[in-house]
């Protein structure tokens, strides 16, 4: 299981091409994309959540209009928090390392800068059904809804830059350090809602513009580390028609 949470895009690539040889299903198309993201957070101490990632998404045809879909991404979210560390329950920070930093911040030679930075990869596997509209030979409004399990690593570290002054000598030294928490890993569950266009300007080769939504439940254990209620995001897919 931890395997496939982390290689999600390889896993749904390998899948999707071993499914159409054994079962003989009619592959539609294969796309490759990337795409950027704003999210919402139950956790009041995060101020904002952007991200950004690739995707990937196997088609298979049911009928004409509409499509079998079997959809992985890479995901990195940037959590908006300038006192994380303290928010986070650190044992390390709470009983060794705060105390330490507090004392020689006391210390007018000792002078000290910290800034938070909190990420979140998560790598979805969702399966479900598209449709698609034929206005024209070129262009496909489509929809379409998923669900699947979402793995997730949640990391917090410090940028940490240090500086002793030396006044018998008039210098200072400089540190520069990152101080790295421990990973908190897990599972949820996400349905996601897509919508968009495709342009087939060529037989065999087309672009998909689309947006999605993205909702998240903590129906596993651990899930509740998972800061992410919801996301919206914008992609650009180039996909390959078979």
């Amino acid at each position: 299981m931890s395997w496939l949470g982390q290689r999600p895009v390889l896993c749904v690539l390998v899948v999707g091409v071993g499914l159409s040889s054994a079962f003989g299903l009619d592959l539609n198309s294969i796309e490759l994309g990337v795409n950027g993201a704003v999210g919402r957070s139950a956790e009041p101490e995060i101020a904002s959540i952007t991200g950004y990632g690739v995707d990937i998404s196997v088609a298979w045809r049911i009928t004409k209009a509409l499509d079998l879909r079997l959809s992985s991404l890479h995901r990195r979210n940037h959590l908006e928090d300038d006192q994380a560390h303290l928010h986070w329950n650190w044992e390390y920070w709470q009983k060794i390392y705060g105390y330490t930093v507090y004392i020689l911040d006391q210390d007018p030679a000792y002078n000290v800068n910290f800034m938070s930075v909190q990420l979140v990869d998560s790598k979805p596997i969702l399966a479900g059904l598209g449709y698609h509209w034929r206005l024209d030979r070129k262009m496909q409004p489509f929809g379409g809804i998923q669900t699947g399990p979402v793995w997730y690593g949640r990391k917090l570290y410090l940028e940490e830059n240090w500086e002793k002054h030396f006044p018998s000598i008039d210098y200072v030294f400089t540190y520069h350090f990152r101080n790295a928490a421990d990973t908190r890993k897990g599972w949820v569950w996400a349905v996601r809602g897509t919508g968009g266009v495709d342009f087939q300007w060529h037989p065999n080769i087309g672009i998909s513009m689309q947006m999605e939504w993205i909702q998240y439940f903590d129906v596993f254990t651990g899930s509740d580390y998972f800061p992410v209620q919801s996301s919206m995001t914008a992609q650009i897919m180039v996909r390959f028609y078979y």
